[in-house]
């Protein structure tokens, strides 16, 4: 008798189709669209908040335009306790975005907040005239949710050596000082050649970290950010073209005393470990130009301060490490007097503290 095979045949028919199907059904399952889902709904369920915030780090990298990242910036602003810089970034990426008004609300408050403790610092000693700027400030970068301040600085050297001042000035000077333990005739030594311009930058920064540190004594930590301007037009991001300005031109020149109608050198003395003098220098001063301005606006403050180191330079490794600190110690005492002109904290030659980070 004949046998048939009909069933097997239906069922290995039937066991390709679940295998396509199968097949199919993981496909899909990896498609893009699919892989972002499954991020996004880990991010939502994790409850660690560290893990959480490393996911939503990855799910930014993996998917800067992703579906879900309207909801995932949101998350990351909460996460962070309403970080500024979180808040105003969702503000630019999701201008009419879900949580927008939830954003905006939190940027208000937080601006109020930190604006009422510049209000009640003491600014005993201030210029009125740089405390109506700095809260004139603080109200444009609430409203154009700005959190950042630019510095820009612009340096002019002009020194003169000692055989550059009258002959008479000299020959007193040589003559008062013909009987000290280092006569100045023959012992002065030419400042062009031992004062290095140094790194412009490094100064800069000293100004910035100037700013920031009296702004993180009265204002949350890091809550206003300072930092270099860099000369480029953002045409894609055109808020950044519109962050106040510091602008700070300095002149770093001999330093000079008057007596009457003659300009004198202001002259230091070179010792070694035995404070025994070795040579005489002549010292330096800086004028320094501030010009404080906010973008489209007539609001502005000019500044001129002269700045001299006081008080022996210490510890130095040479003459030119010498006038280096000279020019350190002009930069922070000028930093200093800005800070208290504009009501706010004094920083430098004041010691450390918690907020100096």
């Amino acid at each position: 008798m004949k046998k048939q095979l009909l069933g097997l045949g239906t069922y290995s028919l039937k066991v390709v189709l679940a295998i396509i199907v199968l097949l199919v059904i993981i496909g899909v399952s990896n498609l893009p669209y699919f892989e972002e889902m499954r991020a996004f709904s880990k991010i939502e369920k994790t409850k660690d908040s560290i893990e959480k915030m490393q996911l939503i780090k990855d799910y930014e990298e993996e998917y800067p335009e992703g579906r879900y990242l309207d909801d995932v910036l949101w998350m990351k602003i909460e996460l962070s306790g309403n970080d500024m810089n979180h808040m105003v970034y969702y503000i630019e990426k999701f201008p009419e975005g879900e949580h927008v008004e939830e954003v905006n609300n939190l940027i208000d408050t937080r601006w109020d907040n930190e604006i009422k403790k510049y209000s009640n610092y003491d600014k005993s000693k201030e210029d009125p005239v740089a405390v109506k700027y700095m809260t004139e400030m603080l109200q444009y970068m609430k409203q154009n949710r700005i959190n950042t301040i630019k510095v820009k600085v612009n340096p002019t050297i002009e020194l003169k050596d000692y055989t550059e001042y009258d002959e008479n000035v000299r020959l007193f000077i040589e003559t008062f000082s013909h009987n000290d333990a280092l006569p100045v005739k023959g012992n002065v030594i030419s400042i062009k050649e031992n004062f290095s311009e140094g790194d412009n930058n490094s100064l800069m920064q000293i100004l910035i970290d100037g700013v920031q540190k009296s702004m993180n004594r009265i204002f949350s930590y890091g809550f206003v950010k300072v930092e270099k301007d860099d000369g480029i037009h953002y045409i894609d991001q055109p808020k950044k073209n519109n962050q106040p300005v510091l602008r700070f031109d300095y002149t770093i020149k001999s330093q000079e005393d008057k007596v009457g109608k003659y300009v004198l050198p202001h002259l230091w003395t070179y010792v070694d470990n035995n404070n025994i003098p070795i040579k005489h220098l002549l010292g330096i001063s800086i004028t320094f130009k501030a010009h404080f301005t906010l973008p489209n606006s007539d609001i502005s403050f000019d500044y001129t301060e002269n700045s001299a180191p006081k008080d022996a330079i210490k510890n130095i490794d040479n003459v030119s490490d010498g006038y280096r600190q000279m020019t350190m110690v002009c930069f922070g005492l000028f930093s200093n007097k800005m800070a208290r002109n504009m009501g706010l904290a004094e920083v430098y030659f004041q010691g450390e503290d918690s907020n100096d980070k």
